[in-house]
């Protein structure tokens, strides 16, 4: 047996030690299967694997706990008849009571949280402290704590962090690090849950030494990612240390985090690697192993279809739409390559946006190149970052000696205030001196396909909303602006999808056409 436990939060470590151990197979198969169960949230293979180890080993205590387990946990999150926790609970046999006894206790918690039901399980008398410890730990994965609640239950948190005003910071570096070693799995749980109320700053710390010392699942990986791929050594330095780990995760899981290896690509104008990922598919999508969607775009084989309520659910439609998006971004260079072979450079363009930015991305042509500052845009998840993070990024990203290009998502204004999110640009611009040098492009209007998935009314009077604002302050303060939906065929609001690349991105040549028509005359 392995001495990696799953409390220790190293659970792709566990997975991939277990499974090359030793030639006679998994040394530990419910401990490897409850690992992918947690990294993956709640994957569904897993669970049957689960399953399928209780009923070849039901006389074995802990695979019909963690049977059990996956059960409850799923219970509430699929609508099935072999997912009913109740019948199962009445059926299943424990030959050491006191297990028996531990589950119930679980379950008590989960459906009340209180100190009293925590410490029934904390006293078990089972002599299994690392049991009691996972048991405790997957209570908080999937119990909705308030964060008041959360510290009183368990001190541990608020030893390490201070909490005001649905604000957390850590209030001890070395503690905190000291943590990592006794308790990973339940602070990475605490991670996940809370992430968006951390300082930028302690987040990145966290997420730095969370990684490092091997402790993530998948959606602490996906924040993780999002944060590093930018970064000039970005494949080497992570998927060279864990790049034999993930063929022992689901395919569909590495296809989830492709994207960000792709966007890495893409920004350092890199197509021969992206023409390399793709070609490996190139059997699969002629044999119709990898279909078409309805709008013609690869249905990338990403998420289980079974299960809607994965916390990195989104990441997961996320990641099909950049895969496509870049997918023929790429492709289409080659009709228009003008754009992108001279190798005399000319006028630089700085370029800050986020989805909408990447059909500006590498120009290099007779007249200009561009250097694009990508701010991703979650754009089912709605939940970008802060509008202080959005115009610190863009302060970053200036350079007045050069000409510069501001274009906005709609995810960036959507779930707040329109007036407050340009005041507060607005006002950090204001002490700008060369106002030739900054041009404000406006949010391209909609295509009939592009956002299926909200209210279409909405999205377009957001849009045309914002556009309006943002002529007036383009105006007060003396900026450029140029309306970008003026130069696309539009009707009734939408714009014509012969415009557009993937119902969404404007295609680049129209894109070099503005710049040099609005932004060089």
């Amino acid at each position: 047996m392995t001495d990696i436990s799953i409390n220790s939060g190293k659970l792709l470590e566990l997975i991939r030690y277990n499974n090359e151990a030793s030639i006679r197979g998994l040394q530990d198969p419910h401990s490897v299967a409850l690992s992918k169960f947690i990294f993956c949230d709640f994957d569904i293979d897993s669970f049957k694997d689960l399953k399928k180890y209780y009923i070849n080993s039901s006389k074995i205590d802990i695979f019909t706990l963690y049977y059990c387990l996956s059960t409850f946990i799923l219970d509430d999150k699929i609508n099935s008849e072999e997912i009913d926790f109740d019948t199962i609970f009445k059926k299943v046999i424990f030959s050491d009571k006191n297990i028996k006894k531990l589950l119930n206790d679980f379950i008590t918690f989960n459906k009340q949280p209180s100190y009293k039901n925590l410490e029934k399980i904390k006293n078990n008398d089972i002599n299994d402290d690392e049991l009691k410890r996972l048991l405790i730990s997957l209570s908080i994965k999937y119990l909705d704590f308030e964060f008041n609640k959360l510290v009183d239950l368990f001190p541990i948190f608020n030893h390490l962090f201070e909490f005001s005003d649905n604000n957390i910071t850590i209030r001890n570096n070395d503690a905190l690090i000291k943590a990592f070693d006794n308790d990973g799995l339940l602070l990475l749980i605490f991670v996940n849950k809370y992430y968006s109320f951390f300082n930028y700053n302690d987040l990145n710390f966290i997420l730095d030494k969370l990684i490092s010392e091997g402790i993530f699942d998948g959606f602490l990986l996906h924040l993780y990612l999002l944060k590093k791929y930018q970064d000039n050594n970005f494949e080497n330095s992570f998927f060279s240390q864990y790049s034999n780990h993930f063929k022992y995760l689901p395919n569909r899981f590495i296809l989830s985090i492709a994207q960000f290896v792709l966007l890495n690509y893409f920004f350092n104008n890199d197509y021969s690697s992206i023409k390399t990922w793709f070609n490996q598919f190139t059997n699969k999508i002629n044999s119709n192993e990898l279909k078409l969607d309805s709008d013609g775009f690869i249905n990338w084989d990403i998420e289980d279809n079974n299960l809607e309520p994965v916390s990195y659910r989104f990441s997961q439609f996320n990641s099909r739409f950049y895969i496509n998006s870049i997918h023929h971004l790429s492709a289409y260079r080659d009709k228009i390559i003008d754009f992108y072979n001279n190798d005399e450079k000319k006028h630089k363009i700085n370029v800050f946006g986020g989805s909408h930015a990447m059909s500006f991305a590498n120009f290099q042509s007779n007249f200009f190149y561009t250097n694009v500052f990508f701010h991703y845009t979650d754009r089912f998840l709605l939940s970008n970052s802060s509008d202080n993070f959005i115009v610190n990024k863009i302060l970053d990203s200036i350079d007045l000696k050069e000409k510069n290009i501001l274009i906005f998502d709609y995810e960036f204004f959507c779930k707040n205030s329109i007036k407050e999110f340009l005041d507060n640009l607005f006002n950090n611009l204001s002490n700008v001196m060369n106002k030739d040098k900054l041009y404000f492009f406006t949010t391209p209007l909609p295509s009939l396909y592009s956002h299926r998935y909200l209210d279409s009314d909405n999205v377009i009077n957001a849009i045309n909303s914002f556009n309006i604002e943002l002529k007036k302050k383009v105006t007060e303060f003396g900026f450029k602006f140029v309306d970008i939906n003026s130069f696309l065929n539009v009707s009734s609001n939408y714009i014509n999808s012969n415009d557009l690349l993937c119902h969404y991105y404007i295609k680049p040549d129209i894109i070099h056409k503005i710049i040099v028509d609005e932004v060089l005359k």
